[in-house]
């Protein structure tokens, strides 16, 4: 599974959740992608029907742009990866990063919350997309925005070039209805 999220930084308590329901231990790699380097394999061992939290920072301390490959070498195990940010004690919410089962060249988001502001309110911030690409050879991409008002590429994102093995950001602020 793929994670395509999360942030390694001090103000998240971000966690990535491996439950073996199987009858026998399992094995799992863990590949971690941030915005400054692949960084090394870690794996860890679970024991049958066990689970194991690991904390987003002991992956890449430090980085705020994560991807995360789970890669079982035995056992039947899920995945699942939780952000939550934080500041200081207060917690200031969290949600799910969505598991892909494998890189894609083509990927479709199927909606990006969008709500115009009603008035007297100030404008929502933008959305963050990010991009990995995982092999070695560094590669373009070109992003296509499908919304009522047509199809568009926003400015600055067609055929857009990105680094292999690291993790790109970009700002999404599309203006339609």
């Amino acid at each position: 599974a793929w994670f395509v999220g999360g942030t390694a930084n001090v103000t998240t308590r971000g966690r990535l959740i491996l439950i073996n329901s199987g009858l026998s231990d399992a094995i799992v790699d863990i590949q971690s992608y941030t915005e400054n380097a692949k960084q090394p394999i870690k794996s860890v061992n679970l024991k049958s029907k066990s689970y194991m939290q690991l904390s987003i920072d002991s992956l890449a301390p430090g980085d705020k742009a994560l991807a995360v490959q789970v890669i079982p070498r035995s056992g039947r195990v899920n995945a699942y990866m939780i952000d939550e940010q934080g500041a200081g004690l207060k917690a200031l919410g969290g949600d799910f990063v969505n598991s892909y089962p494998t890189a894609a060249k083509e990927l479709v988001i199927p909606a990006i919350p969008n709500q115009l502001p009603k008035k007297g309110q100030t404008a929502s911030t933008s959305h963050t997309l990010r991009i990995l690409t995982p092999g070695d050879v560094n590669t373009t991409f070109t992003l296509e925005v499908l919304s009522a008002d047509g199809s568009f590429v926003p400015v600055g994102l067609s055929s857009q070039s990105i680094e292999a093995g690291v993790v790109t950001e970009f700002s999404l602020a599309p203006k339609i209805s």
